[in-house]
């Protein structure tokens, strides 16, 4: 998203672990009560950093990380961040990605056995696509591109030799969520004369994300609210890549407000989860979650719901462990912040219990299950003086 320019004023940063647990509570919250304490790591950087700007989190690698970060002199750079655990990660461990200053991460994965990373950037002047190495920031493959415009990532997907992202122009005139996609694609080893192309698709506003169909095709899902002058009822949609005739609607049952969605692929289903009602009025509020065949027009094999009561909550994550898939829910009270684990079985959701109590502010990003360490990790940000740090937290299931 489009970033305001600030100015920000911190310390030394120090790479800490740390344990959030109850500690002293403000409210009699019986959550904060039950909750067990998480183990967490600030995500390090170097003592010329200032802030962390984004972490993406690249699935292929472990998983591992790709750190956006602001230098203190107001330089852009980027770091490659593999880990074994949380308890191993340090400066050592970073690998310095250094980018030209209109550089725009598009994705990173594996190409030809090997880890990399794709940057729209520029040559000499001239705007151009690469393909770079991922732990010797060498460039093996550079495409020039059509449009000197500034965009902003949302998801990609590498897979059969190409690169399919999908990002957005900022404009001036417009909403981020009133802008349709663009669908870049880019033939990687670059045969035939494939130029890369980010064609419009209209159809797709709002939050919208990538996934893999039974076929191994590129598809689209995304929360369709209609736009800010013509609000529609909330519905899912999913939509082939590059193929506008190939849309669908996901069946919700009944109508009502949705406030947060997450989605994730799976193995044998797809898992839809969404936060139905008002949680901040109280009315009428659950959390859904829908197991969707993996073949389009991926239909709803059942509905598993849970009651949310006099509670706040944020947006739903999704994980999977080599054994179960689990719902992690933040929510907070007076407040207060804990984050609710359920464990998602074919015919019913059962509640894990309540993991920490966090600071006020805090942001939950990502919840992923980490093969080398075999831990399942929730990815969040909390305030520190005058910046954010980023951390990542085990989650005991």
């Amino acid at each position: 998203m489009m970033r305001n320019l600030a100015i920000f004023v911190a310390p030394f940063y120090l790479l800490t672990a740390c344990s959030w647990g109850t500690g002293k509570l403000k409210s009699d919250w019986d959550a904060l009560q039950d909750a067990k304490s998480v183990s967490c790591a600030e995500i390090p950087i170097r003592k010329d950093d200032l802030r962390i700007d984004r972490v993406h989190i690249v699935p292929e690698l472990g998983p591992s990380l790709i750190l956006e970060v602001t230098t203190r002199r107001g330089v852009k750079t980027m770091y490659h961040l593999p880990f074994r655990s949380i308890s191993s990660m340090d400066e050592d461990t970073l690998v310095a990605l250094p980018i030209a200053q209109d550089s725009i991460l598009l994705g990173a994965g594996i190409w030809q056995q090997k880890a990399v990373f794709a940057l729209k950037t520029s040559d000499r002047g001239k705007p151009t696509i690469q393909i770079r190495d991922l732990q010797s920031n060498a460039v093996l493959q550079q495409f020039s591109s059509d449009t000197k415009a500034a965009w902003e990532l949302t998801d990609w997907q590498i897979s059969g030799g190409k690169l399919r992202t999908l990002v957005r122009e900022g404009k001036e005139d417009e909403s981020l969520d009133d802008q349709p996609y663009l669908q870049l694609e880019v033939q990687l080893d670059g045969k035939g004369g494939a130029k890369p192309r980010a064609e419009p698709t209209t159809q797709v506003i709002g939050q919208a994300q990538l996934f893999a169909d039974a076929q191994g095709g590129t598809q689209m899902v995304w929360l369709d609210r209609g736009t800010s002058d013509k609000v529609k009822e909330p519905s899912f949609q999913t939509l082939r890549w590059r193929d506008p005739k190939d849309q669908h609607s996901i069946d919700l049952g009944d109508k009502a407000p949705i406030e947060s969605w997450a989605f994730q692929e799976g193995k044998v289903t797809n898992l839809l989860s969404y936060v139905k009602g008002d949680t901040l009025l109280w009315t009428n509020a659950s959390i859904e979650i829908q197991r969707l065949s993996k073949s389009s027009p991926f239909q709803k094999q059942n509905q598993l719901s849970v009651p949310i009561s006099k509670v706040h909550v944020a947006r739903p994550l999704l994980s999977a462990d080599p054994k179960s898939d689990y719902l992690f829910l933040p929510q907070w009270l007076d407040h207060e912040l804990t984050v609710a684990i359920y464990k998602i079985e074919p015919t019913e959701v059962v509640h894990r219990g309540y993991r920490g109590v966090f600071k006020e502010g805090t942001s939950f990003h990502a919840a992923f299950y980490h093969d080398p360490s075999q831990e399942t990790l929730m990815l969040m940000k909390a305030p520190a003086n005058y910046t954010s740090r980023y951390s990542l937290c085990k989650m005991s299931l």
